[in-house]
């Protein structure tokens, strides 16, 4: 969450629309913590006998965590490279002629 607030501030030159899903997605890594939780949980109902369905809540609850860890990671690549593109880019088109 941090990273992606700190991308969201250094890549400022960029649109607005990109600060707002920068900002959005900060949350990301969050959700990926709540199905974390009850990862951890259902994997403990099992350790304790209880096994009807809790070993399916347990892998769908990961899959979905490692699939939203995925989307913020791509996301943060992207930011970082389009921001390190609008960076390097001159600010107005160099005139050869004058």
């Amino acid at each position: 969450a941090l990273i992606l607030d700190t991308v969201a501030r250094w890549s400022m030159p960029l649109s607005a629309g990109w600060s707002r899903l920068l900002a959005r997605g900060a949350w990301l890594p969050i959700v990926a913590a709540a199905f974390d939780v009850i990862e951890n949980l259902a994997l403990l109902a099992v350790l304790s006998d209880r096994t009807s369905g809790w070993p399916d809540l347990a892998a769908s609850a990961a899959s979905i965590k490692f699939a939203v860890l995925n989307v913020t990671y791509v996301l943060v690549v992207v930011a970082l490279v389009s921001a390190g593109v609008s960076r390097l880019a001159p600010a107005r088109p160099l005139s050869l002629i004058r």
